[in-house]
């Protein structure tokens, strides 16, 4: 599985999409399977959800993470809180990760499909990021939704048979 971070412009990557490198889309225009686009949310559960920096994408982000004010390692065996969406992604593989070790039959098709089916979705109103133009939380990614861990396993368990 490839867990890419979506950007921190604040720019709609369905519309700057080479400027983002990797992409999921191949030459002859399918997809990759093996590939999720991770965009950043706060944990501000207003019009400020959406952070102003976090790239989106109704097309091209898959689902956003929580990116800011993440306690993390720094140089000098230092920590810091830092937020981006290279904090959002790594909440994303730790999902994956929780899912592969629980439940190692799943196939990676299967759990990316749980990891976007499993998502919370806010029915928010936020301001679109670099914008104060207001948007449903929904347009920003294709799930319109945040990670979810709890859902995932909930979901694993219903394909387990658990």
């Amino acid at each position: 599985m490839i867990f890419h971070a979506a950007g921190n412009d604040g720019v709609n990557i369905d519309s700057t999409i080479n400027y983002h490198y990797p992409i999921a889309i191949y030459r002859n225009g399918s997809r990759a399977s093996n590939f999720i686009t991770v965009g950043w949310n706060r944990a501000l559960f207003d019009y400020r959800l959406a952070h102003p920096y976090g790239d989106y994408g109704k097309l091209n982000v898959d689902l956003l993470a929580p990116g800011s004010d993440i306690y993390s390692c720094v140089p000098n065996n230092q920590y810091d809180f830092k937020s981006a969406t290279s904090m959002a992604t790594p909440m994303v593989s730790g999902v994956t990760a929780l899912l592969y070790s629980y439940f190692p039959h799943l196939t990676m098709k299967q759990v990316k499909d749980i990891i976007l089916k499993s998502t919370f979705r806010p029915n928010q109103i936020v301001n679109k990021p670099q914008t104060k133009t207001q948007v449903q939380f929904s347009s920003l990614s294709v799930t319109g939704g945040i990670v979810n861990a709890y859902n995932a396993i909930k979901i694993a368990l219903e394909k387990s048979g658990k």
